[in-house]
């Protein structure tokens, strides 16, 4: 786990970095040149002029959206892990995909121009469908909290945040009205993007494991586990759940929403018998420090856990006595790069001997879904939803394979043939 690789600063020689600085500079600078240089060699054009859109989101984005992720810090802009792997799935995704366009004959400032704009409306899906699912993460109506604030926790996506179902409807929305503007053959050209969004999906779970989120299980193997930090969710997790302390708790069933928790059992030698707690005992987890303050440079006496029990007095943990990481987890996050790596593989294999538009498509509809559902049954970092234990991920994994089906149906009873040719 590494959240923060380095911290890029606030000013150089009393100038701005951000906002109307350095960077916009920069951006401005080489933005103008390379589009007077594509003017002169192609002319005024489609291609052209779609750079223009381009340019101005890239300096809004320098302008605006870096100084409010800056905040109020004075070190600077933290580049953090996940983030940076964002940005090199995006990178190598494109790369890919130009390659297989050109070998296509496909002009590259096409997969240019939608992979922009696959990208901007694929982080807007993802980002929604985050925001949506946790929003109680990001506004609170008991708390008077700012716009900006608020606006600033929603931007704030390269901390982590991002669904990959949200950016895959965001990124077919607008490559479909982008094939509808360019009058391309539709199955074909999506073909060309799949192996290139599969290795993305590899290197943007790398970014989950930098992060420490879509954690896995406690594993019982210590071979096959990986251990966080201090202060990581799966740790703050288990802390609060009591496994860390080695307690198991349940729910009042009569009254299940309740924060009171009933140990139903316990480890021999945990930090919990060591402090008395017994089976049956009635019990209030109670986070006294967040994962930020974990992080810090606080004194080792620090209270970072408490449980209340009634009579019984309560229990404190300080943070000298808590164990400094998690309990080993599943590497679920290594596993989903895994998999979507040798899909990447397959699809990049499997595209010289396609023999109908949409194999790919439909090919990744099916595996990446399977896939995902039973990686879900390992993670330990979503909830069960709508009354059952199946997750956001396994119902949307439910609905693609539907769509799978239905997209599989249409290709085999269309006739075989393909737009583009095949060569690698």
């Amino acid at each position: 786990m590494k959240q923060t690789l380095f911290v890029i600063p606030s000013e150089v020689n009393g100038i701005p970095v951000f906002g109307c600085g350095w960077l916009l500079g920069i951006w401005l600078l080489w933005g103008s040149g390379y589009f007077l240089w594509l003017l002169r060699k192609q002319g005024w054009n489609r291609d052209t002029a779609s750079y223009l859109p381009m340019l101005g989101i890239g300096a809004l984005a320098i302008f605006w959206l870096l100084p409010l992720l800056e905040g109020s810090a004075t070190e600077g802009l933290a580049i953090r892990g996940y983030g940076a792997m964002f940005l090199l799935a995006i990178v190598a995704g494109v790369t890919l995909t130009l390659r297989m366009a050109r070998s296509a004959g496909v002009h590259p400032d096409v997969i240019l121009s939608m992979s922009f704009w696959c990208f901007v409306f694929g982080i807007i899906g993802a980002r929604l469908f985050f925001v949506i699912q946790y929003w109680s993460e990001f506004y609170n109506p008991l708390q008077s909290t700012k716009w900006t604030t608020v606006l600033a926790r929603i931007l704030n996506f390269t901390e982590g945040g991002l669904v990959v179902y949200g950016s895959l409807v965001g990124a077919m929305l607008s490559y479909m009205v982008v094939m509808y503007q360019r009058r391309l053959p539709k199955l074909a050209t999506l073909d060309l993007f799949v192996p290139g969004l599969a290795i993305g999906l590899a290197f943007g779970r790398i970014g989950c494991l930098l992060n420490g989120c879509c954690w896995g299980g406690v594993c019982e193997d210590s071979t096959l586990c990986i251990h966080f930090p201090r202060g990581a969710p799966s740790y703050m997790e288990q802390l609060h759940n009591g496994e860390l302390l080695g307690i198991a708790l349940g729910d009042d069933p009569d009254n299940p929403n309740d924060s009171t928790k009933t140990v139903a059992a316990i480890s021999p030698n945990s930090l919990a018998s060591q402090k008395g707690i017994a089976v049956g005992d009635q019990v209030t987890p109670l986070l006294r420090l967040s994962a930020h303050q974990l992080h810090t440079e606080l004194p080792p006496e620090q209270v970072a856990i408490t449980l209340v029990r009634d009579p019984q007095p309560e229990a404190n943990w300080t943070i000298k006595e808590l164990p400094p990481t998690s309990l080993g987890v599943i590497p679920t996050q290594i596993y989903s790069s895994i998999n979507a790596a040798l899909i990447c593989l397959l699809a990049w294999a499997w595209y010289p001997a396609r023999k109908r538009d949409g194999e790919l498509l439909a090919g990744m509809l099916t595996l990446y879904p399977i896939s995902r559902f039973l990686l879900e049954i390992i993670r330990n970092d979503e909830p069960g939803r709508w009354g059952t234990e199946l997750t956001i991920a396994q119902w949307v994994s439910i609905l693609m394979l539907t769509a799978a089906a239905i997209l599989w149906t249409i290709i085999l009873r269309g006739p075989a043939r393909r737009m583009l040719p095949a060569k690698k």
